[in-house]
């Protein structure tokens, strides 16, 4: 059996069951959340995006507004000991709030 048609290990998803929260703010870099939540579910962790926005949060592509984002938590409600990580984004425009 070769390595590309074995069974996945836990060494494939070395966060499988982790918790990571992702804090956003409007005007977020939309590009760095999207290459973050492609290689964070590649390792298997759990990902919730928590904001001091209610409902959706927009991003930022450089050159304008991007796409919504679902907010599943309210920063107001979210505890750290629910959370194993905590990814906060760049973006000028989500670090001026």
């Amino acid at each position: 059996m070769s390595l590309l048609s074995s069974p996945s290990s836990s060494q494939d998803k070395p966060l499988k069951g982790e918790k990571i929260a992702i804090l956003l703010a409007g005007g977020f870099n939309e590009r760095d959340l999207t290459e973050s939540m492609r290689a964070l579910n590649e390792t298997g962790a759990k990902l919730t995006i928590i904001s001091s926005d209610n409902g959706l949060v927009q991003g930022w592509t450089g050159s304008g507004f991007g796409h919504y984002h679902a907010v599943e938590t309210p920063i107001s409600s979210a505890l750290a000991a629910d959370f194993s990580m905590l990814l906060v984004l760049s973006g000028q425009r989500s670090l001026d709030k």
